[in-house]
């Protein structure tokens, strides 16, 4: 395992899409799928890479869906722009501040790792479930450095 350090070109994040462009691509051994780290938490994953620069996809993009754990639980988080991702039709209540942890994924990422912090946790249409937002644990917009997970670097 090997990391990849980059510096941030751009910032979008609205309720379309959430994402990054960083100064390193392809040549510097960048992936499709490579996890993204900014202030030691997981802020996404590689999204398109090119021989000099990436796009990343931060977890709060509305397209992006990321195995997480809750506990001893894993769920699926879905980003839903504005800096927001939600777990949904949780069978229990989960504090407010409580860490969620980005799942282990063999290839990618050896051990589950920070994502965000719970902001909201309320009831879902059916009267048992819960919905849980997620927000970032960083401010993203204010980040000017990422690391990326780089598990089989060139030589």
């Amino acid at each position: 395992m090997g990391f990849a350090f980059a510096d941030v070109i751009t910032v979008s994040i609205n309720e379309l899409l959430s994402e990054l462009f960083i100064n390193r691509g392809r040549d510097d051994g960048l992936a499709k799928d490579q996890f993204v780290l900014a202030d030691n938490s997981v802020i996404g994953t590689i999204a398109d890479v090119d021989a000099r620069s990436a796009k990343v996809r931060l977890f709060t993009d509305p397209t992006s869906n990321i195995a997480v754990r809750i506990g001893n639980s894993n769920w699926l988080m879905q980003g839903i722009g504005n800096n927001l991702a939600r777990i949904s039709m949780v069978k229990y209540e989960v504090t407010v501040g409580s860490e969620i942890m980005a799942s282990k994924e063999p290839g990618f990422l050896d051990i589950p790792m920070i994502i965000g912090k719970v902001a909201r946790c309320e009831h879902n249409a059916e009267p048992l479930l819960w919905d849980i937002t997620v927000e970032p644990v960083c401010n993203i917009q204010k980040v000017e450095n990422v690391v990326i997970i780089v598990m089989n670097p060139p030589e």
